[in-house]
């Protein structure tokens, strides 16, 4: 007998108005560099890397949150299932419809084949084909793991198991260029068409989708109430600066994805959405919003940048860019969700 959900699942339109927000910082990341940015911008640099560990925070509370309301084992092996179904035709999806750009900007024309088919399958793996589909990838892998870890460890035991890959894309990312991670991270794993970048893998997640699951059991973990909860990221984000600082001294960065004060920093982050309460009742819309314009933004910045014969871009033209694609992603949203009523056009679900 299939497992009954004992209760209906709590709805949190707080995650869905975050989304918007973590969409947004992404959106900042890929489409304006810190090399268009003003120097007295540059600042925001650390803080946008929060948006990802929160995306991966809240996916992992909803499905595990959703998994302990199912009663038998073969029916919590259904859902994963239906979580990994669910992503992968969103992944296809989009892989269908960013094709020409992902094909142009990866390069594939010049491998064979054959040579062909194992790069596709290792960007699928372990990094992006379309620019930024490594998340889709990372959370499908990262919950698998996660969920069968779960069936042998506690929470906290997860957290320990997960901690060294973590720690190893942290220093893959912001320490790579330090004594023999020069060579081995900063150079060895990413030289050749199979490169690597863990902390553009299901490596990173795994630590972020392990605490979404132990908010599921503890739901006021590291909360505070409302007013030390905003001290308390304000201080865990002053000590994001300092780390910040202490990497520009040694210069000892070759990307600023992953940083060891994000772990409290985010885990506090979540810890106030979790616990805050937010009026909006169009909550769909939000999510439908923040899937189509994260999977489709990088893509779009790199066609109009082909489009116009772009460059170097300066912060008015990346700002532009932003400001285009956002209406873009915005007009795509409010569309779909009123053409994919038609049964005819019910296969636009799979874009969200």
């Amino acid at each position: 007998m299939q497992g009954i959900e004992v209760k209906a699942h709590k709805e949190r339109p707080a995650f869905d108005v975050a989304k918007i927000g973590m969409c947004f910082l992404i959106m900042v990341i890929h489409i304006m560099p810190v090399n268009t940015i003003p120097d007295g911008l540059k600042l925001l640099a650390p803080v946008t890397r929060v948006a990802v560990p929160v995306f991966f925070m809240i996916s992992g509370y909803l499905f595990f949150s959703k998994l302990k309301l199912r009663s038998t084992e073969t029916s919590k092996r259904d859902y994963l299932k239906k979580m990994i179904f669910r992503n992968t035709k969103l992944y296809l999806f989009w892989s269908l419809i960013l094709l020409p750009v992902t094909y142009s900007y990866r390069h594939y024309g010049q491998f064979t084949n054959l040579k062909k088919v194992f790069i596709v399958g290792w960007h699928v793996l372990f990094g992006s084909t379309f620019i930024a589909s490594w998340y889709l990838s990372a959370l499908v892998i990262g919950l698998i793991i996660i969920f069968f870890l779960s069936r042998h460890f506690t929470a906290k035991q997860i957290l320990l198991v997960v901690l060294p890959a973590y720690i190893w894309c942290v220093l893959t990312s912001n320490y790579s260029k330090l004594g023999w991670l020069s060579f081995f991270a900063h150079s060895w794993l990413r030289q050749s068409a199979f490169s690597w970048a863990p902390y553009n893998s299901f490596l990173v997640a795994l630590l972020w989708l392990a605490i979404g699951k132990a908010f599921v059991d503890h739901e006021t973990l590291l909360f505070k109430g409302t007013k030390k909860q905003l001290i308390m990221i304000l201080g865990f984000m002053g000590l994001l600066y300092i780390e910040q600082l202490i990497i520009i001294y040694f210069n000892s960065y070759s990307t600023n994805d992953c940083y060891f004060t994000l772990v409290p920093l985010c885990a506090a982050i979540f810890s106030l959405l979790l616990n805050v309460v937010v009026h909006f009742k169009r909550t769909k819309i939000l999510r439908t919003f923040a899937t189509i314009t994260y999977c489709a933004h990088a893509s779009l910045s790199q066609l109009i940048i082909y489009l116009y014969s772009l460059t170097t871009l300066t912060f008015g033209e990346a700002s532009l860019i932003f400001l285009i694609i956002t209406v873009i992603c915005a007009v795509t949203t409010l569309l779909v969700t009123r053409l994919e009523r038609y049964p005819h056009l019910a296969w636009l679900k799979y874009s969200h």
